[in-house]
């Protein structure tokens, strides 16, 4: 699985079968649209989309299980992709949803705001992908800054999941 920053506020979650662009902003290619809040998005710009998800349900995509939950403003997910259990959301949704959400192996958030670090260890993520303007912040509060590597893609696959929990700041 490949996480790909495409601008401030969008990504590309891309798997063996398909992929899934989070809040689009720019062009790009996914099987499925997957909306995070309130912020600006054009869903126009992904080619080849079979899918936007817009509220609460479950949804299926080339074998990749989505599960949305919470208001159309405020949507996490989560997601079966090769493999791995992914947990996707902003840190505000975060705390209002955090009675929901079980355990995840990836942990993928929007930091739109600083989040309680206790929210996010209690998923027992194995890896932590923070993107937005309170990523860096939000690392160091999770006391991993020392550990911290910053990129554009990160890439990972179920069988090289860390021991420890590791902290990704795409940016």
């Amino acid at each position: 699985m490949d996480v790909t920053l495409l601008d401030t506020n969008s990504l590309k979650i891309r798997g063996k079968h398909a992929g899934l662009v989070v809040n689009p902003s720019v062009k790009a290619a996914g099987d499925a649209v997957l909306l995070l809040g309130e912020m600006a998005s054009d869903t126009s710009k992904v080619e080849g989309q079979r899918l936007v998800v817009e509220g609460a349900g479950e949804y299926e995509v080339s074998g990749v299980k989505i599960s949305a939950f919470g208001e159309k403003s405020e949507l996490a997910y989560e997601i079966t992709l090769d493999g791995l259990e992914i947990f996707l959301a902003n840190t505000k949704t975060l705390k209002k949803t955090h009675d929901a959400k079980r355990e995840c192996q990836i942990l993928i958030l929007y930091a739109d705001s600083l989040s309680d670090q206790s929210l996010i260890t209690a998923l027992s993520p194995s890896v932590v992908v923070l993107y937005g303007e309170k990523a860096q912040e939000l690392a160091k509060g999770l006391g991993k800054d020392s550990s911290v590597s910053s990129e554009k893609k990160f890439s990972i696959t179920a069988d090289k999941l860390p021991e420890e929990m590791e902290v990704v700041v795409l940016g």
